[in-house]
């Protein structure tokens, strides 16, 4: 009887108070960051590679990543971090290829899209990234980060 009535109770009083909705929720559930790591492609085939200096020594090579900002779309984020990383290039046709969750908090989103108007390896100044290249897979660079191996050869063979 009391668990009949608390059915039909809880809820009414749940949507009365939406003000405390997002307040309970966000103290008992998980808060996740969202990881995005982007296999940029250009016109002739070949995808972006960075080489981070906080990744791991001998798998410092790797596609670009960066986390979502709140209010930030996927492509935003995608540019963003190209800006910041290597200090430019255009993105276009982002779409997700793969999402997981679970990773010490975190959500990874793996994005597709085209990169064209990348800088030139010379004009590029940053702590984190200290060089960028294009490849394929037959001539990726020597310590690709395992993780971005594997993703790689996922979606491109």
């Amino acid at each position: 009887m009391l668990i009949r009535r608390a059915r039909g109770a809880l809820p009414r009083i749940w949507r009365s108070v939406p003000w405390v909705q997002w307040r309970l929720l966000h103290l008992t559930q998980p808060t996740f960051l969202v990881g995005v790591c982007a296999l940029l492609r250009s016109e002739d085939g070949e995808f972006l590679l960075v080489r981070n200096a906080f990744w791991p020594k001998g798998q410092q090579w790797g596609m670009p990543t960066g986390y979502l900002e709140p209010d930030e779309s996927l492509a935003e984020c995608v540019a963003r971090e190209l800006a910041e990383e290597i200090g430019g290039g255009t993105v276009e046709d982002i779409r997700v290829l793969d999402m997981s969750a679970g990773y010490r908090m975190r959500v990874e989103v793996l994005v597709s899209g085209t990169v064209r108007d990348l800088p030139s390896r010379e004009e590029h100044e940053s702590v984190e990234v200290s060089d960028h290249r294009l490849a394929t897979m037959d001539t990726l660079p020597e310590g690709l980060h395992d993780g971005h191996r594997e993703k790689l050869a996922r979606h491109l063979g």
